[in-house]
């Protein structure tokens, strides 16, 4: 070929493709590379012996590298908040957080964390503090310590700085909350918490924009509710599968009238268990509290909203008919709104007391009307057992020992993909039927011909709205 071009081929299917030059034409000698000529030695490839950089062996013997990805992550296995994934660190306090690398072929470590308050930065073990944020940086710990202020969140960057220049970094969102020790017993300033380990003391939590995380929590009282919301609307985040609370003589979360509750998860991989207990003697002088619901003693109850998440949720209940709700009233008790939403639950109604709604109020008619407000549950499964005569999810048994009694509750709306396999894990303990009517899986339960209960709306201002499932009414329920 004549003007003394150069010919090249790129291929990299030993001469099955490649650019041979304008059409018809041959290339030089030795420009066809029958077999398919190769840039690189027979070993190519190797790692540099600090583990930072691949060699490149060309034909000839030259190299050049290249660097080779460096993994570098913030806090592995620390605690994050359920809702953002942000790290979360102590108000107040320094927190250590761990990070993983391979130290070889590094210089340096620095650390910078950024708010709205100021940027903090630190090379190796030096620190300063800007906006009650601050960080140090260990280099050879591989940890960073990060020094929050009372509420906030704030950027972490954590860079890597390789022998030849080069750097590798990551970042983070951290966050302050509040660490719930044994000595904290009342919450009533907004912000953010965390309680983690095993205690025997109650909370009482009286404000709005509570955000309390609990993290393989257990909060066992034998006085008292584990946890008493008493107003305001607190969010309690669930994280992680070993969280319990229960109490021996009351209700696991107390709920008062007024109040509204929100539990939630990050997913439905996030559980609680709760349980209620009993307080006084057997028969007309026992109460007994709800796993989640109103507070033992013919009290009011607030309302109660579920997302995201996996609850286990016992009343408690005596050898009497005196059983809490898993979810809803204490006994003799009246409760406020349930929501539940994209959920997973598993209730147990004590004696005379449904699962899911309605607590017994069969003992002593002078205590307040039976009440509960609204039941809506969306796309969730659900798990629940009714207590003796009571429905799965709805009323009580629907009869007392003083006489003809009137029954309160808002609709009970579902929303399922699959109303045969909701319905079938439902479950009722008729027991003694008799004449008696019986219990719904859904809306009322039993009740006795000889004082035959009344059923109206919340308000009490006129008949009780029924059961809705997939937008088909149900007038007193389903089976």
């Amino acid at each position: 070929m004549d003007g003394g071009q150069t010919w090249y081929r790129i291929s990299g299917d030993k001469g099955e493709t490649g650019d041979r030059g304008p059409e018809g034409e041959q290339g030089p000698a030795g420009a066809e590379g029958d077999d398919g000529d190769t840039m690189f030695a027979e070993e190519p490839i190797t790692l540099s012996e600090d583990g930072t950089h691949y060699i490149f062996t060309l034909a000839d013997g030259k190299t050049f590298e290249v660097p080779a990805y460096q993994a570098l992550t913030i806090g592995e296995g620390a605690t994050t908040d359920p809702t953002s994934g942000a790290l979360i660190v102590a108000s107040g306090n320094e927190t250590t957080i761990n990070l993983s690398y391979q130290p070889d072929g590094y210089t340096a470590l620095m650390a910078q964390i950024i708010s709205e308050d100021g940027t903090d930065t630190s090379i190796s073990t030096r620190a300063s503090g800007t906006g009650g944020w601050s960080v140090t940086a260990d280099f050879e710990n591989k940890t960073v310590a990060v020094t929050a202020p009372a509420s906030g969140t704030a950027l972490l960057d954590v860079t890597l700085v390789c022998k030849d220049g080069g750097k590798v970094t990551a970042s983070q969102v951290v966050k302050a909350v509040t660490e719930v020790t044994d000595k904290i017993t009342t919450i009533n300033t907004a912000g953010d918490y965390l309680l983690t380990g095993s205690r025997t003391t109650g909370i009482t939590i009286s404000a709005d924009n509570v955000n309390l995380t609990l993290q393989n929590a257990s909060i066992n009282v034998s006085d008292g509710p584990a946890i008493s919301i008493t107003g305001g609307t607190p969010t309690i985040h669930v994280f992680g599968e070993g969280n319990s609370v229960s109490s021996s003589n009351n209700t696991g979360i107390a709920v008062s009238g007024g109040a509204t509750v929100t539990i939630t998860g990050s997913s439905t991989a996030d559980v609680l268990t709760a349980k209620g207990g009993t307080s006084g003697g057997a028969g007309s002088n026992s109460t007994t509290g709800a796993g989640i619901g109103s507070p033992i003693g013919g009290t009011q109850g607030g309302n109660i909203i579920i997302r995201n998440v996996t609850i286990y949720a016992t009343g408690g209940e005596l050898s009497s008919n005196a059983g809490g709700a898993g979810i809803g009233s204490s006994s003799n008790g009246t409760c406020g709104d349930i929501m539940i939403a994209n959920a997973v639950i598993f209730a147990d109604g004590g004696e005379y007391a449904a699962a899911i709604g309605m607590g017994c109020n069969s003992v002593n008619v002078d205590f307040p009307a039976a009440s509960i407000g609204a039941i809506t549950i969306t796309n969730s499964d659900i798990t629940a057992n009714g207590g003796y005569a009571a429905a799965a999810i709805g009323f009580s048994a629907c009869y007392t020992q003083g006489g003809a009694a009137t029954y309160c509750s808002g609709k009970i709306t579902i929303t399922t993909d699959d109303l045969d396999k909701f319905l079938s894990c439902l479950t009722l303990d008729q027991g003694y039927l008799g004449d008696r009517i019986a219990a719904k899986k859904i809306g009322k339960g039993q009740q006795w011909p000889l004082t035959p209960s009344t059923f109206r709306n919340t308000d009490n201002t006129a008949e009780w709205e029924g059961v809705v499932i997939n937008g088909t009414e149900y007038k007193d329920g389903v089976d």
